[in-house]
């Protein structure tokens, strides 16, 4: 709208864009495809049942269990983009946490917070290059970084804050 408003959208600009859309969006199809058919697999395989029957017979506290899960999603989420995140593990780990009792509105929150912590988490941080690109040579990427680090505290404080007192994760939710 604003590039239309200042007269800067033309014809050519306005292919440019459709096409930059239609390549982003073709590469998050793939994306969700290939992770569909990878969820579908470990069904047919009977990955997520088994790994929940292994990990309930661990007999370990299941607070135990979530911090584990909550771990390694701030690890994978360092690593991988928070949508191939969700479609791949959550066929995994909500039957486990549906198997231990826990509400899964409340893993659901847990996981958001995970995958917000990963967009500005490096090295695939995506906010991170997304904010590089608009700062141009204004600001490194170590300062961009550093200005994010108080963003991860406070979130990491917020997970623990829900991990430990589930009725503050779900008060909102329960009042609609």
């Amino acid at each position: 709208m604003v590039a239309w408003i200042n007269r800067k959208l033309n014809w050519n600009s306005f292919k440019e864009i459709l096409q930059g859309t239609a390549r982003v969006t073709g590469i998050i199809m793939i994306i969700m495809a290939n992770a569909f058919a990878f969820s579908q697999w470990m069904n047919l395989v009977r990955i997520p049942d088994n790994l929940s029957r292994w990990i309930i017979g661990l007999n370990v506290e299941p607070i135990v269990v979530i911090l584990i899960i909550m771990g390694f999603f701030v690890i994978l989420g360092c690593l991988i983009d928070g949508v191939s995140l969700i479609i791949v593990t959550t066929p995994v780990v909500l039957p486990t946490i549906l198997r231990l009792g826990f509400d899964p509105l409340w893993y659901g929150i847990l996981l958001v917070l995970n995958l917000e912590m990963a967009v500005i988490t490096p090295p695939v941080g995506l906010n991170l290059y997304t904010m590089k690109s608009i700062m141009g040579d204004r600001l490194t990427m170590k300062e961009i970084i550093r200005g994010s680090l108080p963003y991860v505290i406070v979130e990491s404080l917020c997970l623990l804050l829900f991990l430990f007192w589930p009725t503050l994760a779900l008060w909102l939710p329960r009042k609609m």
